[in-house]
């Protein structure tokens, strides 16, 4: 696929690396080194636009915390780090301990989806002092809510504003919305 990408998407003028990040995962990188994480700020300081799609929705915690805190390194004073997440209700899991803030839909590689507890995420992004500056709320159960963070003065912080719609998982009704398939 890098290759690929080095052949197709180069442009002219527009400085843009390909680069193979070389972490195990037993469902999308069985053939990667067996490490959790690898360093990324290496790629530099000043981002204005980190694009991390379908990337915390299969993490686990550690690595989470590890790839926000390596972003937050890398963004500029006015840079965004777009996201995706699955979100879900502690409330709805008593038997989470009180250091567990995820849970899992596969009991072969748990990264496969992982949702993080909404309460988890906003003490996390408050400890790294990210703001949430916009939010694009999942219309769908079970689908992906996208969230902007960003660091620094230009931005107003919409985390105390922000309240997880019924389509969230454990949010809304008492039971919980039927899932309908693919979009």
């Amino acid at each position: 696929m890098i290759d690929w990408c080095r052949t197709n998407l180069r442009m002219p003028g527009v400085d843009v690396v390909f680069d193979h990040h070389d972490v195990w995962s037993p469902t999308y990188a069985p053939q990667n080194t067996r490490r959790d994480t690898l360093a990324i700020n290496c790629y530099g300081s000043d981002f204005t636009l980190i694009n991390a799609h379908s990337i915390f929705t299969h993490l686990y915690q550690r690595q989470t915390e590890f790839y926000l805190r390596e972003c937050l390194q890398m963004i500029g004073e006015t840079g965004l780090l777009r996201t995706t997440w699955f979100f879900l209700n502690r409330d709805w899991f008593p038997v989470l301990a009180p250091h567990q803030h995820t849970v899992f839909v596969n009991d072969c590689d748990p990264s496969q989806a992982v949702y993080y507890d909404w309460k988890y995420f906003l003490t996390l992004v408050a400890e790294l002092d990210l703001k949430i500056v916009g939010a694009n709320w999942t219309t769908k159960p079970g689908y992906q809510t996208e969230l902007f963070l960003a660091t620094g003065d230009d931005f107003e912080d919409l985390s105390s504003a922000l309240e997880p719609p019924s389509t969230v998982l454990g949010f809304g009704p008492s039971a919980p919305p039927p899932y309908d398939g693919a979009e």
